[in-house]
């Protein structure tokens, strides 16, 4: 039997984008990150181009779905690809980059 899966030690997913808005006494709010628990999880520096904040924040508000999918791949090619071949052949320079940035997602 295996062992209980562990908890992510991250906020879970979704993840939602939220442009800056104009607060309370017009303060201006940075553009955040919300987890589905509604708390922030991150701000978005706005002393970059536009472009960039709203690029970035996207990207941050992917990250759980991003990790996730990653998992998923790297477990079907080490199931099925390592069973049918043996090795990972031409794709083992992908596959540990893969690794690597799973355990660059980790605390």
């Amino acid at each position: 039997m295996s062992a209980p899966a562990k908890a992510p030690a991250y906020t879970p997913g979704p993840w939602t984008y939220r442009p800056g808005v104009e607060g309370h006494a017009g303060y201006e709010l940075n553009p955040g990150i919300r987890g589905a628990d509604g708390f922030y999880v991150a701000t978005v520096a706005t002393d970059c181009p536009a472009a960039f904040t709203d690029a970035n924040a996207h990207l941050i508000a992917a990250a759980p779905d991003l990790l996730a999918a990653l998992r998923e791949c790297l477990n079907y090619v080490q199931s099925d690809y390592e069973t049918a071949h043996g090795d990972y052949g031409g794709a083992q320079p992908t596959v540990d980059r893969a690794r690597a940035a799973i355990k660059k997602a980790q605390p």
